[in-house]
């Protein structure tokens, strides 16, 4: 009777590999090397442009998020699961993947309008919430009146101010302050339709966190030149003690951002 075959275990494609390099001696390798590698590099390129793809869409989409940007990596990182569901599925299947990845999204903390904007970019819908929910078989009846009327009531949010500021090269000017001895969540929209080609500014964001302590910067984001979608909202973030927008022109002569800033209670 012959020997008992001993059972092997699974080797992924990169232990393999790094158990076939390692074997290998050095002259062999270089042997190899510059054979095997353009055939390597083509799928590589592939891979870099549509890496390079992702993050100008993700930066786009965030340009008008400012505040999001600090977590580019995040929602880059939702793009590229996207991206390959994109490759792996279609029709249903594709919908249920990305709406999957949509929900583990916003469960991480990330916005609801951003990703579905991410999504929308690399050609996939996301699905309505009354259609991820009775998906769920959960039902949802809210009379949508009755809703808005709880949640205004709840954070009486209202505009508190509007006008004009303008931009001054190489100076920071502040568009808005607001301070308080109460805990506030304040945003504000800003139009940049005023921009031109030579323009660069830097939006920035800052808050106090003690009532002498001075302001330090929370979030800022750069915009060039004519913008497409000029709009950018500046999401509300909660602050005590003071908070304030300002403006940095880099370059470019001097234009006017209209704005209007809306404040409401913290939950």
């Amino acid at each position: 009777m012959g020997k008992k075959r001993k059972a092997r275990s699974f080797r992924t494609p990169s232990r393999r590999f790094r158990v076939w390099n390692k074997k290998m001696d050095a002259d062999t390798y270089s042997a190899i090397l510059p054979k095997v590698k353009p055939l390597a590099s083509e799928d590589v390129r592939m891979y870099q442009v549509v890496h390079e793809d992702l993050i100008k869409i993700v930066k786009d989409v965030l340009s008008r998020n400012g505040s999001e940007y600090a977590r580019l990596h995040g929602y880059l990182s939702f793009a590229e699961k996207i991206w390959y569901a994109i490759q792996h599925y279609s029709s249903k299947a594709l919908q249920l993947e990305a709406d999957a990845y949509f929900l583990l999204w916003v469960y991480r903390g990330y916005y609801d309008e951003v990703l579905r904007e991410i999504a929308k970019k690399l050609g996939v819908e996301i699905s309505t919430w009354d259609t991820i929910m009775s998906r769920l078989g959960v039902t949802v009846a809210v009379d949508v009146e009755e809703l808005a009327e709880a949640v205004a009531d709840k954070l009486e949010l209202k505009k508190i101010a509007e006008g004009e500021a303008d931009t001054v090269s190489g100076t920071e000017v502040v568009i808005y302050e607001y301070s308080d001895t109460e805990p506030f969540k304040i945003g504000a929209h800003l139009d940049l339709s005023n921009m031109t080609d030579t323009d660069e500014i830097e939006i920035r964001v800052y808050i106090k966190i003690s009532s002498d302590a001075p302001y330090k910067l929370f979030d800022k984001a750069t915009y060039t030149g004519v913008q497409s979608a000029p709009i950018v909202y500046i999401l509300p973030h909660v602050a005590h003690y003071g908070y304030r927008i300002v403006v940095y022109q880099i370059s470019g002569d001097s234009f006017k951002i209209p704005y209007e800033i809306f404040k409401g209670k913290t939950m």
